[in-house]
């Protein structure tokens, strides 16, 4: 049994894991909890959470990871473990160029 406390800071959201069976909608400003039983023929695995309420311009990219059974087995091995820390920097250093490009065009 898992139990998600669920809560929209903003707006109207949703919160939808195909694979367990949950789509919940949740008011904004307020907290749903739901419990919901892992089957336990469901085989070990990274599933995903995705907004199943259109919130805004950003619904496409608001999604997420749940993980059912050992996470060691997903996430310590490689480089699904640093992935992350190579995005962000990705990002900064995309970020900082354009800043500096943005500088020269301005003088």
């Amino acid at each position: 049994m898992v139990k998600f406390n669920i809560k929209s800071m903003d707006v109207w959201h949703g919160f939808a894991v195909n694979e367990l069976g949950i789509n919940l909608a949740i008011p904004g400003g307020k907290t749903v909890t739901s419990e919901v039983t892992i089957p336990a023929d469901m085989k070990d695995g990274i599933y995903t959470m995705y907004c199943s309420v259109f919130c805004g311009l950003g619904h496409p990219y608001l999604k997420g990871q749940v993980i059912v059974g050992n996470p060691k087995l997903f996430l310590g091995v490689g480089i699904g473990r640093a992935l992350p820390y190579f995005a962000t920097m990705a990002m900064a250093i995309v970020f900082a160029a354009a800043v500096v490009m943005g500088g020269r065009k301005a003088r």
